[in-house]
This record gives structure tokens, sequence and C-alpha cells, in this order.
């Protein structure tokens, strides 16, 4: 995913976030609440990457940074949500989920993101009934709102849940929405971010039988 390391440069031992002119007009500025934005943008791209501890010491200094400033502080927290989700600690991924959701309820996409989330906690925790409800209500407001990222996260929740309860058909059937929707986004990005959005484990979710 070589696009993606192409937004940090090391200097002393420390990263520096470069969303194309981003930093560089963040330095000049010293505004003090855009580095927490390109920290919380970088930490989620090297979560991505799988550089679990790097991601989470950017992703917590851009929400220390950040203070009150809501719209610093939900990708962080988003992308927290997803390492705990990614540990098998689903209490407390529910708990932040909760706490974001609570945080972010006019920023619509990001809502439903952490809906989703909540959604696939629920189910890990067993509560399927409630798990499943709230994750065909993002789909349903997903489509309606274009939000591509969700409703993928949304199918592939289900059909993983569907999957190991025996619902095959019914799994592959999200599992193909999921993907149709990732393909589409692949196709709207430039030649060398396609590659890296291909290579993502996003998508092998999403093609797996």
């Amino acid at each position: 995913m070589r696009a993606f390391r192409q937004r940090a440069q090391r200097i002393d031992g420390d990263v520096l976030p470069v969303e194309g002119e981003h930093f560089g007009i963040t330095r000049e500025l010293g505004s003090a609440l855009w580095t927490p934005g390109a920290l919380g943008e970088l930490g989620a791209d090297l979560n991505a990457l799988g550089e679990a501890s790097e991601s989470e010491r950017l992703l917590q200094a851009a929400i220390d940074g950040a203070g009150e400033a809501t719209q610093f502080v939900v990708l962080p927290l988003l992308t927290q949500t997803d390492c705990l989700l990614g540990d098998g600690q689903f209490e407390a991924a529910l708990e932040k989920a909760q706490r974001t959701c609570a945080l972010a309820p006019e920023y619509a996409v990001f809502a439903l993101h952490t809906q989703a989330q909540q959604g696939q906690a629920l189910l890990a925790l067993g509560r399927f009934d409630e798990g499943e409800r709230i994750l065909r209500e993002v789909q349903t407001q997903a489509r309606s709102i274009g939000a591509a990222p969700a409703l993928w996260q949304a199918c592939l929740a289900l059909a993983d849940h569907l999957s190991a309860h025996g619902r095959v058909a019914e799994a592959a059937s999200e599992r193909a929405e999921a993907l149709a929707k990732l393909e589409q986004s692949a196709a709207e990005l430039p030649d060398d971010l396609r590659r890296s959005f291909m290579d993502m484990p996003v998508m092998s979710r999403a093609r797996a039988s």
C-alpha cells in the first residue's frame, strides 16, 4: 500500500503527516486544529497498513490535540473502535462506538460508521437480533445518502454473521453488494491509489466465498 505510505515522512524518529498539501499548510498557518486533523488521517492510514502501535500513538495525539473540536475527534475514535473490534475487545468497542455516536449526530457518514460498529460489536457479543437490526438500518440509510463505506462495512459484518450461522445464500448476497460498492469506489481512484485500495483486507473479505 505504497500510496498510503507516501503520506508520511519520518524526521528524527517522528512521523509527520503529509495529506497532499495539508500538513504543509498547517505548519505555515500554525493552526492548532488542522494538525490534529492530519494526525487523525495518518493514524487511520497506518492502521489500515497494520501498523497498530504507531497508529494508536497518532490517533491519541489527534484526540488530545483536538480538544472540543468534534470534527477532528470523530475519525480517530472510529479508528480506535475498529482496532478494538479487530482485537476482540467487543465490550470496549461497543462503549467507544456509543460514545462516538453521541458526539457526531450531525456528521451523517461518521454516524453511520459508528452505528455499524455498534452492530458488529453486538453480534460478536451474542446480541444477534439487536445487532442485525442496527446493521439493516445502517444499510438502508447508507443506500439513501450514498455512503458507500458504511454500506460495505454493514454488509460485510452481516455476511460474516450470516455465514457463521449457516445462512450461506444471504451471506453471499451481502458480500456481493459490498464488493460492488468497493469496486465502484476503486474505479473512481487514480491508478496508484486504486492498486493499493484493491489490496486492502476489506476487498479480500468481500471476495471470500
